[in-house]
């Protein structure tokens, strides 16, 4: 068995402090991308996704049917 000596830049002691970084920023991004894909499932779920498409389809409706309303009170 052979002795190996692995050179690192840092201390152990700044080894250390910056893996706990890396793994607490590793925990903090695995909880938001676990709310983020629970927020849209439940979004799905609940039918409350709408397209863009739709919303301006739906906007352009309202807007032609507020103008019709309008135009066939002014004729009575």
């Amino acid at each position: 068995m052979s002795n190996v000596i692995i050179a690192g830049r840092h201390s152990p002691t700044v080894s250390i402090i910056l893996l706990s970084l890396l793994m607490l920023e590793a925990v903090i991004f695995g909880i938001f991308t676990g709310v983020m894909f629970f927020n849209q499932m439940w979004a799905v779920g609940t039918d409350e996704t709408v397209s863009q498409c739709s919303f301006k389809l739906s906007l352009i409706n309202l807007l032609l049917l507020t103008n019709t309303l309008s135009v066939k009170s002014e004729a009575v």
